[in-house]
């Protein structure tokens, strides 16, 4: 059963380079620029300007459950550095697609407990993003039998549909 956490917080605003200098700014008070804690603040800071606090505290947070793909694992299983890489992509993957189409509704799929689906289809995203390939998300909500979920332009103007499929190890 699909259930809705909580509305996400993105009010379709980018994110800037100037809010995150601003935010550097206010976490280096507390944290020193080249520390951990510094980075897990802007990573953190970056999530939750697009999923909101509530979603970062239900998935990604040491109070989210441990079956949660995003969970801290700061005990000796030596799963913290998991973690962290996680969150990272997730940042830098919010931040780096928050311009293609169809964007908002893979937040949306976020938080409808489509989690690791919808990471797959932001780590294709941005490898099409890094090697400036055109692409765009397609919401299946508007697609009439299967539904794929990227557009990807190609040379010459014609278009190729992909469905981008995940299976957790």
């Amino acid at each position: 059963m699909t259930r809705l956490i909580a509305p996400f917080r993105w009010n379709g605003n980018l994110l800037t380079l100037t809010d995150l200098d601003s935010w550097a700014a206010d976490i280096s008070r507390d944290a020193p620029v080249e520390s951990p804690r510094f980075s897990n603040g802007i990573q953190t800071s970056i999530i939750c300007h697009f999923l909101g606090k509530k979603w970062y505290e239900e998935h990604a947070f040491v109070t989210s459950p441990k079956r949660s793909f995003l969970h801290p694992h700061f005990g000796i299983d030596g799963l913290a550095s998991i973690w962290s890489m996680r969150i990272l992509e997730l940042a830098e993957m919010l931040f780096n697609l928050q311009t293609v189409d169809g964007f908002r509704e893979r937040l949306t799929k976020m938080t409808l407990d489509q989690l690791e689906s919808t990471l797959a289809e932001f780590q294709i995203g941005m490898m099409l993003h890094q090697n400036r390939v055109a692409f765009r998300y397609l919401d299946p909500a508007k697609m009439t039998g299967k539904s794929p979920d990227i557009e990807i332009s190609l040379t010459g103007g014609a278009t190729a549909l992909a469905e981008i499929k995940c299976k957790r190890e």
